[in-house]
């Protein structure tokens, strides 16, 4: 039988190392659904980070104009890279939050086994063992950093690949409010969820491929927003070459939109 604190901590780790991952890249096609609309995205990894084309919105191809202001767009990337370090600076902002997280989730969550060879949730390869895990918020945690603080009000469960110690399916609740900051910076309200699903893509290179996440959030004690997105990701392949984003830009453009 696991440990599964041991086993929670390594996969974490090893999603960590997927937000800095480098010497494999994808291409693939996110399909996004939130408060903006609904559309499909072109994406390519390069090893200065992601750049994408938009190819579709709200279940139809885009219309002329709008596929000639996705072109402007990457050639304006292209003519200016401040634009794309702006993006840049985002991405990794994100990437950054995300780390904060994930590295003091083996102190802020306590870890129970469920099941040691559970079925995947919605079926799956039967050739994937793995193993579910419950998760509470650890009482004596001490959250070290802002976006940390949030672990106190996690529980749900999780499945993991034992034989890789991959998160394949993930699924959390907000059992209580999360406030940053004393609640000057803003809170998560109680009853948002998020939901997860990670496969290997090929050679050890594991990509998200869905999220759900419905989230209240109140921010600096001004504004409430609400967070209802869907995202799956489809068509990956692996990017052979390590390009950079000039190359992934005129990838994208030289590619017919469809």
């Amino acid at each position: 039988m696991p440990d599964p604190a041991a086993l929670a901590a390594q996969a974490v780790q090893n999603d960590i190392k997927l937000l800095t991952h480098t010497g494999m890249y994808l291409r693939y096609r996110i399909h996004k659904i939130d408060d903006k609309g609904d559309t499909v995205r072109d994406v390519i990894e390069t090893k200065e980070g992601t750049v994408a084309r938009m190819i579709a919105k709200n279940g139809r191809p885009l219309t002329p104009q709008e596929n000639q202001a996705e072109i402007d767009r990457l050639n304006s990337m292209l003519a200016h890279p401040a634009e794309f370090a702006a993006h840049i600076r985002r991405e990794n902002a994100e990437k950054s939050h995300a780390q904060n997280v994930l590295q003091t989730i083996p102190q802020g969550l306590l870890f129970e086994i469920a099941s040691p060879q559970e079925p995947l949730p919605g079926g799956g390869s039967s050739e994937v063992k793995v193993v579910e895990l419950t998760f509470k918020p650890n009482p004596d945690f001490q959250p070290p950093t802002i976006e940390s603080q949030v672990l106190k009000s996690m529980a749900g469960k999780v499945w993991i690949d034992t034989q890789q110690q991959q998160i394949v399916h993930l699924e959390v609740q907000l059992i209580s409010d999360a406030a940053f900051g004393w609640g000057l910076l803003g809170k998560v309200y109680r009853g948002g969820s998020i939901v997860i699903d990670q496969m290997d893509a090929g050679d050890h290179h594991w990509i998200m491929t869905r999220l759900r996440q419905k989230l209240t959030i109140r921010a600096l004690l001004v504004k409430t927003l609400h967070f209802d997105v869907q995202e799956d990701i489809t068509n990956f392949s692996v990017v052979k070459d390590a390009l950079s984003y000039q190359q992934g830009i005129k990838i994208l453009l030289s590619t017919p939109a469809q």
